[in-house]
């Protein structure tokens, strides 16, 4: 499963995904600033992240996941 929220102008996200089929998220080109560290902790089969354009400086808490092999900011 992918979930693609790129161009959506997000600023802000509240919360997380629940959603352990999820293989990739893109959210590229929106107005993020922080991704809370509990963010993906559902998603044990996530895969890649892709988070480029945006105004993020750090993640956290990515050691969950062990099966990410990509990373994108």
């Amino acid at each position: 499963m992918h979930v693609n929220l790129s161009m959506s102008k997000i600023s802000h996200i509240e919360g997380g995904f629940d959603c352990p089929e999820l293989r990739s998220v893109t959210m590229s080109d929106n107005l993020i600033r922080e991704i809370s560290p509990f963010m993906f902790q559902k998603c044990k089969k996530l895969r890649s992240i892709d988070l480029d354009i945006n105004h993020i400086s750090k993640i956290q808490n990515l050691h969950y996941l062990t099966e990410l092999s990509s990373l994108s900011m």
